[in-house]
């Protein structure tokens, strides 16, 4: 076993794959009208729009989220509580 930790390269997804995902989804949203179709949008948006990780999306409750400020309360890695700013793609000028 090393002792030494080595640097991981982490692929990110880039504004093209951003933007085929949120067009993927807001086409099924709008072809299916379905509850799993508004779900899973809503679900992308979220992770996309703020940077969340899975785990703190499956975690948040409604009293987590700020709708007069547009902030989510959330609890990250060490159970660290931190405030994000909603950002829809959108608005950050990703779609």
């Amino acid at each position: 076993m090393s002792r030494f930790k080595t640097d991981v390269k982490i692929d990110v997804f880039t504004d093209y794959h951003i933007r085929q995902m949120l067009l993927y989804y807001r086409s099924l949203r709008q072809r299916d009208k379905t509850f799993y179709a508004y779900r899973d949008s809503t679900i992308i948006g979220h992770l996309l729009g703020t940077g969340i990780r899975v785990g703190e999306l499956a975690n948040l409750r409604w009293h987590d989220v700020d709708f007069e400020h547009d902030t989510i309360t959330v609890f990250g890695k060490k159970r660290i509580m931190g405030n994000l700013t909603y950002d829809t793609p959108s608005k950050a000028g990703i779609c």
